[in-house]
């Protein structure tokens, strides 16, 4: 009855906030990675760079637009500090082929995406 009820309410809530606090955790740690490879990125540490970026782009397909585009920069970046300009033009590719996904209409002329 009731007493079923009430555990399962409570069950159901705590598996909502275990859900919510991984989410949080996940965008706490791409903010974190993301600004790491800037700093690297500021002091002339391609290597590192290249390290926080790898580790956020495991994780690509739940990178946002921005963070996705910013972690490929900077990691093009440090890649070709290193003299990896073929690994660079890949990385860049990889936005290239997708940018007309993350355009609003404006940005795109008014046209609808390709």
């Amino acid at each position: 009855g009731d007493t079923t009820d009430d555990v399962s309410i409570l069950a159901l809530a705590a598996a909502r906030k275990e859900a919510a606090d991984a989410e949080e955790r996940r965008l706490l740690t791409q903010a974190v990675l993301t600004k790491l490879a800037y700093v690297h990125l500021a002091s002339q540490n391609p290597v590192q760079t290249l390290c926080a970026c790898q580790e956020l782009l495991q994780s690509e397909s739940v990178l946002s637009a921005e963070y996705r585009y910013v972690t490929r920069m900077y990691a093009a970046e440090a890649l070709c500090w290193q003299d990896r300009c073929e690994e660079a033009a890949e990385m860049l590719v990889a936005l290239v082929d997708n940018i007309d996904e993350h355009l609003t209409e404006e940005e795109r002329g008014g046209h609808p995406p390709l």
